[in-house]
């Protein structure tokens, strides 16, 4: 079978699809065990869950559940693009043994260093993005050993205010979470927090996934 080359967006969106459908239920024959639930916190007829998500860069994943979603959950996912690019560079090498260039590696000129993903899921029918973004969510490159660190926490705090959101106004929840500009605005409130003035989030919405509502993680 030919091998047709996909965009580093395309190839992320796979690894989610198969990790969904894993989590769904819907592949048994993946090795991969059912993703261990970290920590929850539980709320007024909802719950949030810290999930580990054992895909190429995964940094941290928030599952959130209510009444008013019914059998919908909320996914909100952060993932390291250095480390991503690193996995999907060995892939492409294996694949082509010609191909010799070196492993990218972070530079002081790389524009964004996570990708924030957020979706809901269909159990049995599909995973519907509502949006995903980049951005330099590292306050210095030299100290990578703490390189997801602050990114951590803008998703963590991201998570609790799903959860406050829900509990305050129930009746808009809905409307909000599915709104692109909602998440933005939550985003760059809270990477305030983390960041100094002079430190730049500039959220990158991902183009292609303008269109969230057609790309669909459909059942097999």
């Amino acid at each position: 079978m030919a091998y047709i080359k996909q965009t580093f967006l395309e190839q992320w969106l796979y690894i989610f699809k198969e990790w969904a459908e894993a989590l769904l239920g819907k592949k048994k024959e993946l090795s991969s065990p059912k993703p261990i639930i970290l920590s929850q916190r539980s709320g007024k007829g909802c719950i949030l869950l810290q999930m580990e998500r054992n895909t190429p860069g995964a940094v941290s994943t928030w599952r959130f559940n209510c009444e008013l979603l019914k059998e919908r959950s909320l996914l909100l996912t952060l993932d390291n693009i250095a480390d991503l690019e690193r996995h999907l560079q060995r892939a492409e090498r294996q694949r082509d043994p010609a191909n010799t260039r070196r492993e990218i590696v972070y530079s002081p000129t790389r524009i964004s260093s996570h990708r924030i993903g957020v979706s809901l899921v269909y159990p049995l029918k599909r995973t519907e993005f509502i949006g995903v973004w980049d951005a330099n969510l590292v306050d210095h490159w030299a100290t990578t050993h703490a390189e997801d660190y602050k990114a951590e926490r803008l998703i963590l705090y991201a998570a609790l205010r799903v959860l406050s959101s829900y509990e305050i106004m129930p009746e808009f929840f809905e409307a909000e979470i599915r709104s692109k500009m909602w998440w933005e605005q939550r985003f760059l409130h809270l990477s305030k927090g983390e960041f100094l003035e002079s430190h730049k989030i500039n959220l990158i919405l991902r183009s292609e996934i303008d269109k969230a509502t057609k790309w669909e993680v459909k059942a097999l």
